[in-house]
């Protein structure tokens, strides 16, 4: 990985992220659900994502969860890996993907952004099976579920995985106007994200700058939860000195 100011902090045996609680948390949740079928429908923000740039031709999914997503944009013809932090989730993705006859165009591995070791595997996975043409990282709901210190840390990881002229991410997450809002899903730990702070966090540490940013409710509804969310195109521009 390339040397940067910042990263010795994310990548030490310990840091700052709940790692056992959530950990624990996520395993529960998406245990048994490898023989649950995905949502017929996509998320909204996939969607938004494939209409955001030109279709890339490899996607990485960061923090995938149930691979609701990745299995949407595997099926819609672009070569997908998904990655989350749950060993749970990744067994339940693979044998999904398997069910729909998508295990060739769509993997699942388990990845703690905050492990330097597993963080260069995932690297070089990604550099081995891309190809040519865009990559996208994709990234919804995954942001405002981690601390600040595992944030710096997956910042880092996009920035290391958008090589070329044309690569780009897409993120959405909570943000701090969201804390008092309905939530409908089991209690877990939430981060309320500034926008206008990330976004200069991003373009001044790690060289990404901010394409495209729109933000509020309608865009990720659940049930009574009508969540307030930040979408974001980010692409590699010039770290500030």
């Amino acid at each position: 990985m390339a040397a940067s100011r910042v990263n010795r902090a994310y990548f030490a045996p310990l840091h700052n992220y709940q790692r056992g609680a959530n950990n624990a948390y996520w395993n529960s949740y998406y245990s048994g659900q490898a023989g649950i079928a995905p949502p017929e429908r996509p998320s909204q923000f996939a969607l938004f994502a494939l209409s955001a740039r030109d279709t890339p031709a490899f996607i990485v999914d960061l923090g995938c969860g149930s691979g609701r997503d990745s299995l949407y944009l595997a099926a819609s013809g672009i070569r997908t890996l998904g990655v989350d932090y749950s060993q749970a989730a990744v067994d339940a993705n693979i044998a999904k993907a398997a069910a729909l006859g998508l295990g060739g165009q769509v993997s699942f591995r388990r990845t703690d952004v905050s492990d330097l070791d597993q963080v260069r595997l995932l690297l070089d996975e990604v550099r081995e099976r891309r190809g040519d043409g865009a990559l996208c990282v994709y990234s919804r709901f995954f942001f405002h579920a981690i601390d600040e210190s595992t944030q710096g840390a997956a910042l880092l990881l996009i920035r290391e995985l958008l090589t070329r002229d044309g690569d780009y991410c897409v993120l959405e997450f909570r943000t701090d106007k969201d804390r008092d809002r309905e939530k409908v899903t089991p209690s877990h730990y939430r981060r309320y994200i500034n926008p206008d702070k990330f976004i200069d966090e991003a373009r001044d540490i790690y060289g990404l700058h901010c394409e495209y940013r729109v933000e509020g409710t309608g865009y990720a509804v659940f049930r009574s939860d009508d969540a307030h969310v930040v979408r974001l195109v980010l692409m590699v521009g010039a770290i500030s000195p």
